[in-house]
């Protein structure tokens, strides 16, 4: 079973297991995103038409759905963001320069979403992909713990504990108190596009792009079928793309 399937086969079998805290978090998240679908339209339109339900889902569990907050990490928008990554958005001015404070929340969270977009092809959003999106846009560790990721799983009986509490920090006894993105996309009734794209996104991969994927790739892929980070997308890195996402670059 490839990665990318395993996440249909997680839907599918998905039971809820909320706290009433959850619960409680749960009901003010959706009330906040329905409210404001209009912003996760607009963002949407500008980042490669991302579906606007995933965007929302990034913005619950970046922020609990903060309008003055980055999407990038939750940083406030009056500035940059400190925080991993940090120095986001970069948005050049009129004159050259780079805007470095009072940003928009649409502003930024194109910003966040373009700077993610290659780790898929960005016009194919079925289950698998828009899964994959999720968890890569938070990162797998998780992954390489053997744990699956609460922040997907989060209110659901396919986690039970293990967080990282801050960033490089794993406590394997801290348990998430958030509501996983796929709780949050199921409530609001999330239908994946199974419209497939004529060619792949990592077609158009050039240099540092291909070096991140890489990257990504052998994050994945076990230690003695480890890749060359060298920026060039040849057949090795098309083969284990196939191994780890069940489609190759070509």
């Amino acid at each position: 079973m490839t990665i990318e399937k395993s996440y249909t086969t997680l839907w599918e079998t998905m039971v809820l297991n909320l706290t009433p805290a959850q619960q409680s978090l749960l009901d003010f998240l959706v009330k906040r995103i329905t409210e404001n679908k209009s912003q996760y339209a607009k963002v949407s339109k500008e980042a490669y038409d991302i579906p606007p339900l995933i965007i929302a889902a990034i913005h619950a569990m970046e922020s609990g759905c903060d309008f003055s907050a980055h999407l990038h990490n939750g940083d406030p928008l009056t500035n940059v963001t400190k925080n991993y990554p940090a120095g986001r958005p970069v948005i050049k001015l009129a004159d050259g320069t780079l805007k470095t404070h009072n940003f928009t929340w649409v502003e930024s969270a194109v910003d966040a979403l373009k700077s993610e977009i290659w780790r898929i092809n960005p016009t194919d959003w079925c289950l698998e992909n828009s899964l994959l999106f999720l968890e890569a846009y938070n990162g797998f560790g998780y992954k390489r713990r053997g744990i699956l990721s609460p922040y997907l799983w989060a209110g659901t009986r396919h986690y039970t504990k293990g967080k990282y509490t801050k960033d490089g920090f794993f406590d394997p006894n801290a348990v998430s108190k958030q509501v996983g993105a796929c709780v949050i996309l199921n409530r609001l009734g999330y239908r994946a596009s199974e419209q497939k794209a004529p060619r792949h996104f990592y077609l158009e991969m050039r240099g540092e792009e291909v070096v991140a994927l890489q990257t990504l790739l052998n994050k994945m892929l076990p230690p003695n079928n480890q890749l060359v980070v060298d920026g060039w997308l040849g057949s090795k890195t098309s083969a284990a793309m196939t191994a780890v996402f069940g489609r190759s670059a070509f």
